[in-house]
């Protein structure tokens, strides 16, 4: 069976993907548990919330909603939570990687849908359509 070459690169890039985001998860899950770099919200802390709905929480917490944790970014806690971005948001670079692929083999079929899907997700993300806060 015959592997189509842009195929062959989009899993090659994903199996990098997925490593590096591994890593990054390692890392800043360990030094929120380690306590290495400060945290709004302890361990401990943690399991008393897992009962609250994701409003309930945040306002417990005073965690930000919507795109505002990216101000949160350098809290241990929302640090190992943000390695989790590192998969949705590589994965919609390596479709947009492989859209590029595409057009280059003149694939346009293939280079539309992956295109289509690019955007898609992109519009999902950024909750500009029926979400975010």
């Amino acid at each position: 069976m015959k592997i189509d070459p842009v195929q062959e690169q989009y899993a090659s890039l994903l199996l990098w993907l997925v490593r590096i985001g591994l890593v990054l998860m390692f890392a800043a899950f360990t030094a929120y548990i380690a306590d290495v770099i400060p945290a709004n919200l302890k361990p401990d802390q943690v399991v008393s919330l897992w009962h609250l709905s994701a409003s309930e929480f945040a306002e417990a917490t005073g965690a930000h909603l919507g795109w505002a944790w990216v101000a949160s970014l350098p809290e241990s806690s929302v640090l190992a939570l943000a390695a989790l971005v590192v998969f949705p948001l590589g994965t919609m670079l390596l479709i947009a990687i492989a859209t590029i692929l595409y057009l280059r083999e003149r694939d346009r079929a293939f280079a539309a849908i992956a295109a289509a899907e690019a955007i898609v997700l992109t519009i999902a993300a950024t909750g500009l359509i029926g979400g975010g806060h």
